[in-house]
């Protein structure tokens, strides 16, 4: 049985979700979504971790919410606060200390 999920991207088949393809899949949608060849260590740690289809799936799926990419190519550059996790569609970033207090 073959599984395929739509995207926003492009055709994902059940093929493509394993480890090696997984890593171009997001370095390229990366590319296209911030302009730039980076990868955060944070996706490099997040995807070498994902062991099934459907954790990577997840994955790939607050992938599709450009802000998320964002603020994750941008914590690294200590411009945002960092992402400390994700599930699903939810991501939790650092508490941000106010300078005034």
């Amino acid at each position: 049985m073959v599984r395929s999920t739509s995207f926003q991207h492009g055709l994902l088949t059940f093929g493509d979700w394993g480890p090696e393809n997984f890593a171009k899949k997001i370095r390229n949608y990366v590319k296209d979504q911030v302009g730039l060849d980076v990868l955060p260590r944070s996706f490099q740690r997040t995807y070498q971790s994902l062991n099934t289809w459907v954790q990577r799936s997840s994955f790939w799926s607050v992938l599709q919410c450009k802000e998320f990419v964002n603020v994750n190519v941008y914590a690294e550059l200590g411009i945002v606060p960092e992402v400390l996790g994700n599930c699903g569609n939810f991501y939790v970033v650092e508490k941000v200390r106010d300078e005034r207090s």
